[in-house]
């Protein structure tokens, strides 16, 4: 017989996860630590966060946290004392040592309720190697009664030797035809309904959370701004030299984000499909770029473009001014001898 999940904590794209987990902690059947990985943007911390009230709810024969027992209450203020989340610090969101040694000389007393104790360590992959040398000795010899759940969206670079003491759940990218009716009634009240929410989906690479945050913030705006800015750039109506400041403002990740798009866009254009161009209300802006470039000019600038926002991701302490030079200036290192 199915088993009836409460949908009000998980998004309705997880449900196949969630019935697999509840089931699994039905039958006590958990193992000490969960891996889960994906994309960002498709409801990890969410899920774990819904997960670990089900674990740490004191109302057991439900099948979703009560919501009203005294260790719910305790969760709705984050102050729960059996719920740990570990997060980066500082400017590099980096997992030190420090942390992991004060969460394993707490994980080892007795949970305050008696039930379980949750760990949800957020972008696992940031963790240190001294941080990550530390949670690997408490994950071969795990208290009891003690659940660890790392989250990623970059599985590699958690070490080979932590992933191999966790049981991997991988979380897909939900399909368009999954998530319609949920992004259409979280978009309905949105300013950005003059974009189709199929369309702002696939602008968000299929992150259903990304779409939201596009419909919420302005990072349209800064699209729009990005294209004129680098359309005019090609063409030397502007320099390059001048644009450190302003897109400082938007931040480098999601500068990132939106040229590595649109280089991708550049390189499907190349090879003459247009099918699958995500920017495709910037057409005539992409065929003006893609026009002055040559395909070995745009795979070169994509791999700049890889090594700069690994060394990003990685917390490296980079100038960001610098970084945003080497962004608009990079597609033009091979162009002097052209003239362009």
């Amino acid at each position: 017989m199915a088993i009836k999940i409460h949908m009000s904590k998980i998004f309705p794209w997880q449900t196949p996860l969630w019935e697999l987990l509840f089931k699994r902690y039905r039958e006590n059947r958990l193992a000490h630590a969960f891996l889960f990985a994906g994309a960002g943007g498709i409801g990890k911390a969410h899920f774990a966060q819904a997960f670990a009230e089900i674990l740490l709810c004191q109302t057991q024969d439900l099948d979703h946290a009560c919501g009203h027992c005294r260790s719910c209450e305790l969760l709705k203020t984050s102050l729960h004392p059996d719920l740990t989340h570990i997060v980066g610090e500082g400017k590099s969101q980096t997992i030190k040592i420090d942390q992991i040694r004060e969460l394993n000389a707490n994980i080892i007393k007795t949970a305050h309720f008696g039930g379980y104790r949750v760990v949800i360590i957020a972008a696992a992959h940031q963790l240190n190697q001294a941080a990550s040398n530390a949670l690997l000795k408490t994950l071969e010899e795990p208290p009891a009664k003690v659940v660890f759940i790392l989250l990623t969206d970059s599985l590699y670079r958690i070490p080979a030797t932590i992933r191999s003491r966790c049981e991997k759940i991988n979380f897909p990218k939900p399909k368009f035809s999954q998530i319609k009716d949920w992004l259409e009634t979280h978009l309905a009240a949105k300013s950005t309904q003059q974009y189709s929410s199929e369309f702002l989906f696939n602008l968000a690479q299929e992150s259903p959370l990304a779409t939201l945050e596009f419909a919420e913030s302005d990072d349209l705006m800064w699209r729009e701004k990005l294209f004129a800015d680098f359309s005019a750039v090609i063409l030397q109506q502007i320099s390059p030299l001048g644009l450190a400041e302003k897109y400082q403002v938007l931040g480098l990740n999601k500068l990132f984000f939106w040229i590595k798009t649109m280089v991708v866009d550049l390189i499907r254009l190349k090879a003459g499909g247009t099918a699958h161009i995500v920017h495709s209300d910037q057409m005539d802006k992409l065929q003006t770029i893609d026009a002055r470039l040559s395909a070995a000019e745009l795979y070169a600038y994509l791999d700049k473009l890889y090594i700069l926002g690994d060394q990003i991701a990685r917390g490296m302490n980079l100038n960001a001014g610098l970084v945003v030079d080497e962004v608009f200036c990079g597609i033009l290192s091979n162009k002097n001898s052209k003239g362009i």
